[in-house]
């Protein structure tokens, strides 16, 4: 009688710890969902994506030796949020705020340096002008 005991004992502790560990990974999903959105839709989420988006771009112009118009983003919370795309003769690629930098890394040397903002809803045009091993992105369509 007593093994009967002990096993109703020990299929009950499992069942408990299962049912723990099932709460605790649907805890963890619930968490992660909020914390993604939350995570997405703030500025520096917005900046990262700019500055990698620039630097991939940038990278692609250079290695295929063409001259690449691309029309930027807004940044936005909840008005529009002007940005600086710099780079003097790097790799690094960083876009600023009044909020702080995000950097993206391109395959080639980028020179830029200007402001951009928008303009009723619609981000401003940047130029990737490839010569040789650099790029030069400056505001405005290439030409």
């Amino acid at each position: 009688m007593r093994v009967v005991v002990r096993g109703q004992v020990s299929l009950e502790f499992f069942l408990i710890i299962a049912l723990f560990l099932v709460f605790a990974l649907w805890l963890y999903n619930f968490h992660g969902v909020f914390a993604e959105g939350v995570y997405s839709s703030g500025l520096a989420y917005q900046q990262r994506m700019v500055a990698s988006s620039v630097a991939r771009l940038a990278g692609a112009a250079c290695l295929n030796g063409l001259n690449l118009s691309f029309q930027l983003p807004c940044l936005s919370r909840g008005a529009p949020v002007p940005f600086k795309v710099l780079a003097h003769n790097s790799s690094r690629v960083s876009v600023s705020t009044l909020e702080g930098d995000a950097v993206g890394l391109s395959a080639c040397r980028v020179e830029a340096d200007f402001v951009a903002g928008c303009s009723g809803g619609v981000g401003e045009w940047a130029c990737f002008s490839a010569n040789n091993s650099r790029v030069a992105i400056l505001r405005g369509r290439c030409g």
